[in-house]
């Protein structure tokens, strides 16, 4: 089910991938991370793999002309950190908790000799890499296509998937429980705040999607990505 803790989340994991590694938590360290501080830094190696308990974590990524990007918000059942842990490659983004956060810190070679004794949260760690893979490959897929009204609607689209929830009243279409600013949806598509809002309202006018009390109605998903 979608709770409350998952309004803003961009990505997370199954509750029967996330129970598992729930269990593996007598192989991580369990960590209180204050609202604002930073977990990993962009450009820094780590050897640890993130597993969100509860709160939020921001990736972003600073462009060297001082503009910044988020590409994940990560709540309950989030996980981060893998990548770099396993290529040993630096971060390409900074992992920051935006609010108090408790999360399980696995480092990477200790999963490395524990894996094979826990068959099952290798599968599930394979599952996850597969989402995730999968996640990254259909977002590529639309920034290829650089006009604004696809950035957003892959936005949009995805957060319908994971927090969507039919209704039929005051329209008939998928609320989004989010709670997502202008500038928010701006940082996540590369776009300006102006041109999300731009979108956003010809959207409303071609009935793709409505506002009502500052949340969003998918109305034609079909619309989202293929219709301007």
């Amino acid at each position: 089910m979608h709770g409350t803790s998952l309004a803003r989340n961009t990505w997370y994991m199954s509750d029967d991938c996330a129970a598992v590694w729930r269990r593996a938590e007598h192989l991580a360290q369990r960590l209180l991370v204050r609202k604002g501080t930073a977990i990993y830094r962009q450009g820094e190696q780590v050897q640890q793999v993130y597993f969100v308990l509860d709160g939020e974590v921001e990736l972003s990524a600073l462009f060297p002309d001082g503009e910044t990007a988020i590409f994940d918000l990560l709540g309950r059942n989030g996980l981060f950190g893998e990548g770099p842990a396993l290529t040993g490659e630096p971060c390409h983004g900074t992992a920051t908790a935006t609010q108090d956060s408790a999360l399980l810190s696995f480092n990477i070679r200790r999963l490395q000799v524990a894996l094979p004794h826990h068959p099952e949260l290798a599968w599930v760690f394979l599952r996850v890499l597969a989402m995730r893979h999968y996640t990254c490959a259909q977002r590529l897929l639309h920034v290829f296509r650089g006009e604004p009204w696809i950035r957003v609607g892959e936005l949009l689209n995805r957060l319908m998937q994971l927090h969507g929830r039919p209704i039929a009243m005051p329209a008939r279409g998928m609320l989004l429980a989010i709670s997502l600013t202008h500038a928010e949806i701006a940082r996540m598509t590369g776009l300006s705040r102006v041109s999300v809002t731009r979108v956003l309202k010809q959207m409303r006018a071609q009935k793709v999607i409505a506002v009502i009390e500052r949340r969003i109605i998918i109305l034609a998903p079909n619309r989202l990505v293929f219709d301007q």
